[in-house]
């Protein structure tokens, strides 16, 4: 288990200083850019008054709209249902826009005879047919054109759907604001703004998303212990160092969710815009990691570590009230152990295996050790190169003060749950990806259970679509 540090900030004096921090780095980088393009435009009008008509305007580069800094990226014009619909991506990208969107739907459905409710109350993902709808759209502006390396504008919002409220949450908000950059050739990167960081750290969908958790995103450690995502965005500072033959390290700090989860910070921060909720303080990351991506003769690997502070006021399962001194760690490892085609453009084809291992401590957490095994293949017929086929063996441990608590208020309590989760993912078209699968948990209640609360079986299926 990785030890973090002390970490000594009072939330609300944490808070004041990453003010000051993001706000003097937007202000930077923002009169940097200006001063830029101010440079780009004045030496253009001079050249054309020099040498007469200027010159035809060079084919727009995709891949530089495309969302950066992201631990995976999100597809390029060419994996959408509009590659170029009536010319208009091309017309943007020409001014250095871009836009990314998508809609991410998902159904799960327990089709064992177990309860429905649970005192009453839907307590986890299919006890009801539930529904859920993921939907955001993003435009990204281009500064390298001013001469910014890599330089990139993002604003982005969020429609979130549940028909289960408690693990959307539902909302319709602000998914990112952000300014990228890197230096020194790219050995450093940067990233301010509005973020959602469980897109920045983690890499939690490798072996698809229908694995994602029965109990929603609130049951996920890195997200209970504070991490940002897109429906719930919060101001945050990044920033990369890419060593010498794929090692990295990547430090955040960002104004932590609230402890109280996301469906409490969803309803003090419907809009996403406000600097901090009650109770919450400064989350402080650090992931130190190894990666390779598949090329002919060279096998996929990603290793990466991190640990989590947080100064957060949470609830105190072992004392009572509320208390600071919040963390969490997390190690994962994936490995392409087969390459099917050791060639360009289908190195990715192979079988993968990864594990997971994660922690919080029990007296702030309901969800206290998570640990995954998985087993992937990525086009294993050659007629379907991109198609997946996964298999995911997880256990959670919860709270042992809870369980306690839960025991001797003379309920039924266990101390955790087990689940095996295989899915098959497919494009079924440019741009739509759908997946379906089941998912076996044994213990499908967090903590307290009934009689009647027996097992989950879960059809799940899944459609994405990008536009």
């Amino acid at each position: 288990m990785i030890v973090p540090p002390e970490f000594h900030v009072y939330p609300d004096q944490g808070l004041t200083m990453l003010k000051v921090v993001i706000l003097s780095a937007c202000a930077a980088f923002l009169i940097e850019g200006s001063c830029h393009a101010a440079d780009s435009t004045e030496n253009t009008a001079f050249d054309s008054l020099k040498f007469g008509a200027a010159p035809a305007a060079p084919a727009p580069d995709f891949d530089s709209l495309r969302i950066k800094g992201l631990t995976i990226a999100l597809p390029g014009p060419q994996d959408t249902i509009d590659p170029d619909f009536a010319g208009i991506r091309l017309s943007l990208a020409a001014q250095g826009i871009g836009y990314i969107g998508y809609t991410n739907n998902n159904f799960f459905d327990n089709m064992l005879p177990a309860e429905r409710t649970t005192f009453g109350q839907q307590v986890y993902n299919g006890q009801k047919p539930t529904f859920f709808t993921n939907n955001t759209m993003h435009v990204t502006y281009d500064l390298s054109r001013y001469g910014i390396s890599d330089g990139q504008i993002v604003v982005g919002g969020i429609y979130n759907f549940d028909t289960w409220e408690p693990a959307g949450p539902n909302a319709l908000s602000l998914a990112t604001l952000s300014y990228y950059q890197t230096f020194l050739n790219k050995q450093v990167e940067l990233k301010v703004g509005y973020q959602a960081n469980v897109l920045e750290y983690w890499g939690q969908f490798l072996a698809g998303n229908l694995s994602s958790g029965i109990f929603g995103p609130s049951g996920q450690i890195p997200v209970e212990a504070g991490l940002s995502a897109w429906a719930w965005t919060k101001p945050a500072i990044n920033i990369k160092i890419n060593g010498p033959g794929g090692f990295y390290n990547k430090f955040g700090l960002q104004v932590a969710s609230s402890p109280d989860g996301p469906f409490a910070e969803k309803m003090a921060n419907p809009t996403g815009l406000d600097w901090s909720t009650p109770n919450s303080g400064v989350l402080a990351i650090d992931e130190v990691g190894y990666r390779k991506e598949a090329v002919p003769g060279q096998l996929a690997t990603w290793v990466r570590a991190a640990s989590i502070v947080n100064t957060s006021r949470y609830v105190d399962f072992e004392f009572g009230g509320r208390n600071t001194g919040n963390y969490a760690a997390y190690v994962l490892a994936d490995r392409q152990f087969v390459q099917l085609a050791p060639v360009q453009g289908q190195a990715a084809r192979g079988v993968y295996a990864g594990v997971t291992a994660m922690y919080a401590p029990p007296e702030f957490n309901r969800f206290s050790q998570y640990y995954e095994a998985r087993l992937y293949g990525i086009g294993l017929l050659p007629s379907r190169p991109r198609d997946m086929v996964s298999v995911v063996v997880s256990r959670n441990v919860f709270s042992h003060y809870v369980v306690d608590a839960v025991l001797q208020s003379g309920q039924l309590a266990h101390s955790g749950n087990f689940s095996v989760t295989t899915a098959y993912y497919a494009p079924i078209a440019p741009g739509i990806r759908a997946g379906i699968g089941l998912g076996y948990t044994n213990n499908p209640t967090p903590v307290i259970y009934t009689p009647q609360t027996g097992s989950a079986l879960n059809l799940l299926a899944n459609v994405v679509m990008y536009w």
